[in-house]
């Protein structure tokens, strides 16, 4: 048993799968597990669209919908930056 599926990919049961996310979490995210899911899913949605979408007359939507999210630490420093914001900056909306 090598602890990976017929993909390769590592199963829910390995101890090194989740050795591997906690070392992602704590070495590029800061310990910031919401960022760390926002970028896996950001991966995610570019590389599902990629394999629906490449090589059809749609493949320039993956520069503009669903573009690569970069590096891990980029990513973080990009996700703190839309958080910083206060109420003040935030106007009410009147009806």
């Amino acid at each position: 048993m090598t602890g990976r599926n017929e993909r390769g990919r590592f199963t829910s049961g390995n101890p090194y799968a989740g050795m591997g996310w906690r070392g992602l979490v704590q070495k590029r995210f800061d310990g910031d597990v919401t960022a760390a899911r926002a970028w896996l899913a950001a991966v995610g949605r570019h590389s599902y669209a990629r394999q629906a979408i490449e090589g059809t007359r749609f493949e320039y939507r993956l520069q503009t919908i669903w573009r690569h999210p970069g590096a891990p630490e980029q990513f973080a420093a990009t996700w703190r930056q839309s958080l910083a914001f206060t109420l003040a900056d935030v106007e009410e909306v009147q009806p």
